[in-house]
């Protein structure tokens, strides 16, 4: 990373966007959409519930992210794939849009 050129990596994209662990989109989000300085090339893949939800979600947010950024989506989000990525140390989502992770229903 030339940070003298201004590039990122996507660990600063995600850092720069203020992603946390829960909360990622909230209806502030179009606030930040257009400050964010992304590498070329950078592709965040982002894990939702599928459907008109995630569709919406597109339109609203993905759909206008800044040259240089972009979303690859996946769905459905769940619990138990997240816990066996993590364990088999194969983590491919960046994002993940879930309810109430690691609780018991």
């Amino acid at each position: 990373m030339d940070k003298d050129k201004g590039s990122s990596s996507r660990r600063a994209v995600l850092k720069g966007m203020g992603i946390g662990a829960a909360g990622l989109f909230t209806s502030a989000m179009p606030a930040w959409v257009g400050t964010v300085r992304a590498a070329d090339g950078t592709v965040l893949t982002v894990a939702s519930y599928g459907g008109a939800y995630q569709e919406a979600q597109a339109k609203a947010m993905f759909d206008r992210l800044p040259p240089g950024l972009s979303v690859r989506q996946d769905s459905p989000s769940s619990d138990a794939k997240i816990i066996a990525m993590a364990d088999a140390g194969n983590v491919t989502w960046d994002i993940v849009v879930a309810d109430n992770f690691g609780q018991a229903a």
